[in-house]
């Protein structure tokens, strides 16, 4: 049998998941130009899946990390800013 408490928690976190606002992700840059092309979580996204702060048109590097946000239903996901270690 299963476990009551077990069901509503499930329950209460299903729902619960879908007002939380989607968190910051690192991606990292595979290629700068001429189609920009970034690797996140495991899936490459081209120029048409997100958009960019426009101080960062141009200035991209092959390698460089950069601060990604995906929109509430995921289908676009904003370049915030570049990334570095202190």
């Amino acid at each position: 049998m299963d476990d009551p408490f077990k069901l509503i928690i499930d329950v209460m976190r299903k729902e619960g998941s879908i007002y939380n606002p989607p968190s910051v992700m690192l991606g990292k840059v595979i290629n700068p130009s001429p189609d920009l092309l970034i690797s996140v979580n495991g899936l490459q996204l081209d120029k048409d899946d997100f958009k960019a702060a426009e101080y960062l048109t141009g200035s991209l590097k092959n390698g460089d990390e950069v601060a990604i946000l995906p929109t509430a239903d995921k289908k676009v996901f904003l370049i915030i800013c570049k990334v570095v270690s202190l």
